[in-house]
């Protein structure tokens, strides 16, 4: 998947188990729309729970926890909560 050079942010993938992120942007419009229905939307924060053996995150957001495959958490563009 492509990333948009505009935003500068690491992938949500390079990030640990617990660490709350704030989503910065969202590369690619192929999975942008399904992401923005998940509620992972641009400034919205959340909290990687656990990595899976096969690269994907569970990843809280609000409420609710989802799994993401390892493309797509590489095309979130992320920074550290403070």
């Amino acid at each position: 998947m492509e990333r948009d050079e505009s935003c500068q942010s690491p992938g949500m993938s390079e990030f640990s188990d617990e660490e709350e992120v704030i989503i910065r942007c969202i590369h690619g419009r192929a999975c942008a729309r399904r992401l923005l229905d998940l509620g992972l939307v641009p400034d919205e924060r959340a909290t990687i729970k656990r990595k899976l053996s096969n690269g994907a995150l569970v990843v809280q957001v609000k409420v609710c926890d989802v799994a993401v495959s390892p493309e797509i958490t590489s095309a979130i563009g992320v920074e550290r909560s403070p």
